[in-house]
């Protein structure tokens, strides 16, 4: 499933990337390295949340909240809709889970490599994902790592999101 952001559409996710940054800057959150800065991460993870909103009709608004709400929040939020979005800029990139990720939200991975052209390549729930064989230590912050290969395909929240709306 692809998806093609507008300039206005990146723009907007370029405003919401920097309103989290900030918070996070301003609660002194420790300034992860990704993509030079987090506020790379910041921007990516903006701009798929976007891609996944608009291919899937699903509202957001990039609504940012201070950082101690936000922490309590993620524990019963979601990025999108009921789902949890990653993304990579890497073709080949694999869907990132941690041991503290819900096991039972679906967690949809977007590939970021052509934007403004966004792949919405698969998703996979928590606890499906968090598997042995999927664990690496070999990476700067151990995590899982799901293969492209092993997520469903994109069709089923398709349905899922139909069936919802009946």
């Amino acid at each position: 499933m692809r998806i093609e952001l507008t300039e206005d559409d990146l723009k907007f996710a370029e405003s919401v990337a920097l309103q989290r940054n900030q918070s996070q800057r301003q609660a002194g959150r420790a300034d992860g390295l990704v993509k030079g800065s987090s506020l790379g991460r910041d921007l990516q993870g903006a701009e798929a949340e976007l891609a996944v909103s608009k291919a899937l009709d699903l509202p957001w608004d990039g609504k940012w909240l201070p950082i101690p709400v936000w922490d309590t929040w993620k524990i019963d939020g979601y990025d999108v809709g009921n789902l949890e979005i990653r993304s990579t800029d890497l073709p080949n990139g694999r869907l990132i889970l941690h041991h503290s990720d819900k096991d039972t939200a679906p967690y949809v991975l977007v590939i970021s490599d052509e934007r403004p052209i966004y792949k919405l390549v698969g998703w996979i729930y928590g606890s499906e994902g968090k598997q042995k064989q999927y664990w690496r230590s070999n990476v700067p912050r151990p995590c899982y790592m799901i293969p492209q290969s092993k997520l469903r395909d994109m069709k089923e929240i398709v349905e899922k999101l139909s069936n919802s709306s009946k």
